[in-house]
């Protein structure tokens, strides 16, 4: 069982065992103003993450040893839940910045991640783009074999046979600083894995 120790626990739905592909953690924002009410829309969609965090709190859905469900996964296409996936939703909106105690409690989530899971820091697909004029940039890179094939961080605008935005606008250097308790998780040199 993956359980991270700093979450509290608010049971979802899984999707069942995953089918294979190297680890991720996929970003998304819950487009709400809280948990609270991002719960309730996973709970009436059956869309549960594995994660949900607000600056205060980090609420845990699903094992990480058990696939989510918050992506689209279209019959006879590429897996996209069950391809080890790991789902964290950001108590935010994908237009707006996101506030400093979010990207800390993500920050040290998503590290607690790469060493359980073996997940690099890479943005295999490119980094999330900023809004247009508060909307949809337009351009994402949804590569399909990107995707089967590459392990690290992908944005849910990254996701094949996925067609929102977030995260949006988020500030990469907060989401992936170092945790002051565990340490440094050494990013790769210039130019590998980044967009």
């Amino acid at each position: 069982m993956a359980i991270y120790a700093n979450a509290t626990r608010e049971p979802g739905n899984n999707a069942g065992n995953y089918l294979g592909g190297p680890w991720r953690i996929v970003w998304h924002t819950t487009e709400t103003n809280t948990a609270q009410e991002a719960i309730a829309l996973f709970r009436q969609h059956n869309s549960w993450p594995h994660f949900t965090l607000d600056e205060n709190q980090v609420f845990q859905h699903v094992d990480t040893d058990q696939a989510a469900r918050a992506l689209e996964n279209a019959p006879g296409g590429v897996q996209t839940n069950r391809w080890h996936a790991v789902q964290i939703e950001l108590v935010a909106h994908a237009a707006q910045a996101k506030p400093p105690a979010l990207l800390v409690r993500a920050a040290r989530l998503a590290r607690w991640l790469e060493r359980t899971h073996g997940i690099p820091q890479l943005w295999p697909n490119g980094f999330p783009l900023p809004p247009l004029n508060g909307n949809d940039p337009g351009g994402h890179n949804r590569d399909a074999n990107t995707w089967r094939t590459q392990g690290g961080h992908y944005g849910h605008c990254h996701v094949p046979e996925n067609h929102h935005w977030d995260p949006g606008l988020i500030d990469i250097t907060a989401l992936m600083a170092p945790d002051p308790v565990l340490g440094d998780f050494p990013l790769p040199p210039p130019g590998i894995g980044y967009a």
